[in-house]
């Protein structure tokens, strides 16, 4: 069995984003998922994912 690290997991979801594979990088954050930013406000993974596939077309 592999453990994945914390830097493993993050740059495992940074590469399937940046490789516009969103439904991947979901698949890399917690189903309890929230973000607060100075833009954008989400309480959920598919929230996020959702209002980011702009930056990602």
């Amino acid at each position: 069995m592999t453990t994945q690290t914390a830097f493993d997991i993050a740059t495992a979801f940074l590469d399937a984003f940046t490789g516009k594979d969103c439904e991947t990088a979901g698949s890399y954050l917690a189903a309890d998922f929230a973000f607060d930013g100075p833009i954008a406000h989400y309480k959920s993974a598919k929230d996020c994912l959702t209002g980011s596939r702009a930056f990602v077309v």
